[in-house]
């Protein structure tokens, strides 16, 4: 048997926006959250994205509703939907981290609270890989974060490479994916918890 935690659908989903930052110093500027995660959009963003002549750096926080279930487990893993695939340099990864907000719905103070190349759960090139469902196997790390968080609350974060990595940008814009997210009807993320042979799924409604 094993089990499929959703997004809380009641507003649990926000995505925060850190703008206007060079190659030097990152994080500098202003923050926003961005409210486009709902209709008609469903939409979150991982990676960067210029906008306005402006450079933006777009991180998702997203909170699960974790069900209750064995501690022997085969595997775990994030399941997103991409509906755009704009990243734009090889070997461009999503990276799945630990998410340190601390407020619901998010603030613009939740941006700055995840460290760079720390609490790492997953990361997967999909670079030249289309749209459509992404897998994201959940390391040993990550597997005991979401075993700690049973009949509870599991926040994660998702980051584009450069982002998590803290590489610089260089000349290249535009590299990032859109995700649909936890309010769209047909595709919103789930984690996936295996605890046998075959996966079968339970569904964590808000």
């Amino acid at each position: 048997m094993g089990a499929t935690a959703y997004q809380n659908s009641t507003n649990r989903t926000a995505e925060c926006e850190g703008a206007t930052f060079d190659v030097v110093f990152y994080g500098t500027g202003v923050k926003d959250v961005l409210s486009n995660y709902g209709s008609p959009f469903y939409s979150l963003v991982a990676g960067s994205y210029l906008s306005g002549g402006v450079h933006h750096m777009r991180r998702t926080f997203v909170d699960f509703n974790i069900p209750d279930f064995p501690d022997s487990i085969n595997s775990i893993s994030l399941w997103l939907y991409f509906w755009e695939n704009a990243m734009s340099i090889a070997h461009g990864e999503v990276c799945i981290q630990k998410g340190k907000h601390v407020n619901i719905p998010c603030l613009t103070s939740d941006y700055s609270l995840n460290e760079n190349q720390a609490d790492l759960f997953s990361n997967v090139d999909v670079y030249g890989q289309g749209t459509g469902w992404f897998e994201f196997p959940f390391n040993e790390a990550g597997i005991d974060y979401i075993k700690a968080q049973r009949e509870g609350v599991a926040k994660l974060c998702y980051r584009g490479h450069i982002d998590y990595w803290y590489i610089p940008q260089g000349t290249v814009y535009t590299n990032h994916v859109k995700i649909y997210s936890a309010q769209h009807p047909d595709y919103p993320p789930y984690l996936e918890i295996d605890y046998s042979t075959g996966k079968s799924r339970a569904f964590i409604l808000a």
